[in-house]
């Protein structure tokens, strides 16, 4: 016999578990409590009928709803519905997309050395915009990358617009953390796997032409700073014609495809 689910009931900003909720539409509050808030009803959805439903801890909806929220998961999986008054609702349902939001543990980030040489395809990310970041996610997912590499300087992959834009596929990409940027491009530069690392950037070898090793890190730049010009790695650029460069998580995006084409590979 199913148990019936558990309710809670929040009607006070002052509630401590709202605080808590709140806390995750901040990247520090998500690495403290270990919980990120996902939104869009086909994202949480597709979340609760697949293998990530077993981080999801809670449905919550507003108070409006009157207790519907048309989800099902799986039997054995207990979670809470979390029922808010309408206006405490609406502060956690930041990109306002107006349907319930599941409450989930974040994926394990490891942090990495930067002495590990790549496995694979791997994809360096510094990027510090949510939605960029998101944007690229997606991308590394469909073509093909091992692992993605978030640097100390980007944002958090958890983060409601990031998951957003990633349409998801930050809870399914292997992640780890690295050192900010500059640190990183530093330790590779000298490291015996240096040929290994290749930067996009609006100058360097065409990515069309370039021949590329089957184990490479790819290192995107950032929105406005770009690549430190002292970095000494090799540097890839995608051709283009009438503007100076691409938005990052375009150019990152026409870079996987490439990479990921067999005929770009030894």
């Amino acid at each position: 016999m199913e148990r019936p689910p558990r309710r809670l009931e929040i009607e006070s900003p002052a509630n401590a578990t709202f605080k808590r909720l709140k806390s995750l539409l901040t990247a520090k509050g998500i690495k403290a409590e270990g919980e990120l808030l996902l939104s869009g009803r086909k994202l949480v959805a597709e979340r609760l009928g697949g293998p990530g439903a077993k981080l999801a801890r809670s449905v919550l909806l507003p108070k409006s709803a009157g207790g519907a929220h048309g989800f099902t998961w799986p039997a054995g999986l207990e979670l809470t519905e979390i029922e808010l008054a309408d206006h405490l609702f609406q502060e956690l349902d930041e990109l306002g997309t107006h349907a319930p939001l599941l409450l989930m543990a974040t994926p394990e980030i490891r942090a990495e050395e930067v002495t590990t040489p790549p496995r694979g395809f791997e994809l360096v990310c510094p990027v510090g915009d949510p939605r960029n970041l998101g944007a690229i996610a997606r991308s590394a997912r469909a073509f093909g990358v091992r692992r993605l590499l978030l640097t100390a300087d980007a944002a958090s992959p958890f983060l409601q617009k990031a998951l957003k834009a990633s349409a998801g596929a930050v809870l399914d990409l292997e992640i780890a953390r690295l050192p900010k940027l500059a640190d990183s491009l530093n330790a590779w530069a000298a490291a015996p796997f240096a040929r290994q690392v290749f930067v996009l950037d609006t100058e360097g070898e065409s990515i069309r032409t370039a021949r590329l090793p089957a184990d490479l890190f790819l290192v995107c730049g950032e929105e406005g700073p770009g690549i430190p010009e002292a970095t000494r790695l090799p540097r890839l650029t995608i051709p283009t014609q009438g503007v100076e460069s691409l938005n990052a998580a375009v150019a990152t995006s026409i870079a996987l495809y490439e990479i990921s084409s067999s005929k770009f590979r030894n």
